[in-house]
């Protein structure tokens, strides 16, 4: 009996973690822009690693709305995760926040939903690529995120 119950709450959980990311970028999406529009974020654009996958990965933008805002969300996420590891390379102790680090987790979360929003949309012929890239954004992401943590935790501890 714990078994099936267990079993459902993993379930519906997992139906209910597709239904708020969906939720989420359906409700957070905003304008939607081209390709051609080129969106540029400034933290982004100083990390030439991270803006080659991105500006790859806008060839899986399509017509389909969700997949749009998915990648908005996604380029939206990434500078706001940069623009945290510069703050925290940058600041003063007197001004560090200890909640940069959950902060900073969240955007990783959002950038991670995004993308598998994406790749749900994508044909096989397109998975190969597209996880090539991810994979490398996601090592990047976690970077930021031990970055960010251990620069908090030196400027607490100093």
């Amino acid at each position: 009996m714990i078994k099936n119950g267990f079993k459902g709450a993993i379930v519906g959980a997992g139906i209910g973690t597709a239904a708020g990311i969906t939720m989420h970028i359906l409700q957070h999406g905003g304008k939607t822009k081209t390709v051609e529009d080129e969106i540029k974020y400034k933290y982004i654009d100083n990390n030439s690693d991270v803006l080659f996958h991105l500006s790859e990965l806008n060839q899986f933008r399509t017509k389909n709305e969700i997949t749009r805002n998915a990648m908005e969300l996604l380029h939206d996420s990434i500078d706001r995760l940069l623009a945290t590891e510069s703050l925290s390379e940058t600041v003063q102790k007197q001004d560090v926040q200890v909640s940069w680090p959950i902060t900073a987790q969240h955007y990783a979360t959002d950038a991670e939903d995004a993308l598998r929003v994406v790749k749900t949309y994508l044909d096989q012929n397109q998975l190969v690529i597209f996880n090539m890239h991810t994979e490398e954004l996601k090592t990047h992401i976690q970077n930021a995120l031990y970055n960010i943590d251990m620069n908090v935790q030196n400027l607490i501890n100093s």
